[in-house]
């Protein structure tokens, strides 16, 4: 993508809203798991939903890059410490079952999804903290510095 330049040109900036609702799309049918081969929403439109939460990330990464605000923050965070967030979110994964848990709260299914993401970020954030918190899993395991 560097090479062809192709994250600067507009024809691909063009392109990102589409390939981000498709995204939400994919994200809605089931899952993508690469290593599994499982694509719920079809092979292709899941490579073009990954291509299109590539580029949103790309995106607000450059755009934010060295600013002080509170997004760049949890990006920052997000980044430095993926491992353990990964971590958290496999547990996340096998522990929790979301339809359970939407009927449970009676989220109304056209929200589950929304309910869903907002509760897995918070949960893999405020895992990873706690993780981070513990300084032989963040040294020994981890192998964080701080």
């Amino acid at each position: 993508m560097k090479k062809y330049d192709i994250l600067e040109k507009e024809t691909s900036k063009n392109i990102i809203p589409f390939l981000f609702i498709l995204w939400l799309y994919s994200w809605n049918q089931g899952w993508v798991n690469m290593a599994a081969c499982r694509f719920d929403s079809g092979y292709l439109i899941s490579l073009g939903s990954s291509l299109g939460i590539f580029f949103v990330l790309y995106t607000l990464v450059k755009n934010l890059y060295g600013k002080k605000s509170l997004i760049w923050q949890f990006v920052l965070f997000c980044g430095r410490y993926s491992l353990v967030i990964y971590s958290v979110h496999a547990i996340e994964k096998f522990t929790c079952d979301w339809k359970f848990i939407s009927s449970f709260f009676n989220i109304p299914k056209d929200y589950s999804s929304v309910f869903q993401i907002v509760i897995r970020v918070l949960i893999a954030y405020l895992g990873a903290r706690l993780l981070l918190k513990n300084k032989f899993i963040r040294e020994k395991i981890f192998r964080v510095e701080n």
